[in-house]
């Protein structure tokens, strides 16, 4: 029900042993975290705090790919089951209407041939209200409740995105093909041929 973070946490259960695929969800974050040390507003019951444990077969050089393939499996969720159209801020937040409404954190235990584990956050503002922000944030972030007026079964919105994160990982995968994903990527990105 609440927790520090479950990026801390989904590091903890890897490092014991935890087998790929474990997910680590809370209904809000106490201590949610971002890029570079930034702090991620999680409160309960609102959002999709989430963390995915990865033991992929991939070098680790390749492993900012999986940033890629968790921000197309986002926009896909998102526009299935809310018919919001989600574009990706270079290289791991979630943008609708110029407003962050997800941000991605994926941290790796690796040494220079091998891939321990990946863990792969996500935070999702859901049915967020705008009062919810803090004020700093009160411009630049928003939720899909915020952007659409209608509020979202986050259930349903979870499966989508792990369906479509699967689908495109497991593909990734298979094959080590990376221009589909690429391409797909390029085409949603909003920073593209941007300073």
């Amino acid at each position: 029900s609440s927790i520090d973070s479950t990026n801390a946490r989904a590091k903890e259960l890897a490092q014991g042993g935890a087998v790929h695929g474990t997910l680590v969800i809370a209904e809000e974050q106490t201590s949610g975290r971002g890029r570079l040390g930034r702090s991620w507003v999680s409160p309960a019951g609102m959002g999709i705090w989430m963390s995915l444990i990865l033991r992929p077969s991939f070098l680790p050089r390749n492993a900012s790919r999986v940033t890629v393939i968790t921000a197309l499996a986002v926009t896909d969720a998102i526009d299935k089951i809310t018919g919001l159209t989600a574009d990706i801020k270079w290289p791991n937040d979630i943008i609708i209407n110029s407003r962050k409404v997800c941000g991605i954190l994926t941290e790796i235990q690796a040494d220079p041939d091998t891939i321990e584990y990946l863990v792969v956050g996500i935070g999702l503002n859901v049915n967020t209200p705008r009062d919810a922000f803090p004020e700093e944030l009160s411009q630049s972030a928003s939720s899909l409740f915020m952007e659409s007026g209608v509020k979202v079964e986050r259930n349903i919105l979870l499966a989508g995105i792990l369906d479509s994160f699967e689908r495109i990982y497991n593909k990734y995968e298979e094959t080590e093909s990376f221009t589909a994903i690429m391409d797909d990527y390029k085409a949603q990105c909003i920073t593209s041929n941007k300073r």
